[in-house]
């Protein structure tokens, strides 16, 4: 993290602008106050052996480390589109801090939405990873004629 501070004008204080321990927009300089936000991340497609294949997504596995707690959604999309079905974790603190969300999603390309919330410290996200099953090369055809 690269610390960022502020003076006043008046009165010579100087004000940390990323204070670790305030995790709400719009807090006032003790960390009180203010309202909470949701992030979230969108990710890039995943890349996958055949640029036209077609393929079951069917898992999906976040590291995390999350203080004192945190709820992670995800939301598949495929085919850069979102699926409309959000799948939800609840984690206390002390949890172990890996997710893994079943799915069963057919498309030629994937990407996961999440968002977090219910969190009251800093929540910092590990590395990922996905299970694909390749099915066939291309998509079925009806008979033309």
């Amino acid at each position: 993290m690269i610390p960022i501070y502020v003076v006043s004008q008046s009165g010579g204080r100087v004000y940390s602008l990323d204070d670790p321990l305030t995790v709400n927009d719009f807090a006032a300089v003790d960390g009180s106050g203010g309202s909470a936000y949701t992030p979230y991340l969108l990710s890039t497609q995943f890349p996958t052996e055949k640029t036209l294949g077609f393929y079951s997504l069917r898992k999906f596995r976040q590291r995390f480390d999350a203080p004192n707690g945190v709820t992670i959604a995800v939301t598949p999309w495929r085919d850069g589109l979102a699926t409309g079905q959000t799948l939800t974790r609840t984690f206390a603190t002390g949890a172990v801090g890996m997710t893994s969300t079943p799915l069963n999603y057919a498309a030629s390309a994937f990407q996961l939405y999440l968002t977090l919330t219910g969190f009251t410290r800093p929540v910092e996200l590990g590395n990922a990873n996905v299970s694909m099953i390749r099915r066939r090369d291309t998509r079925g055809l009806s008979a033309l004629g």
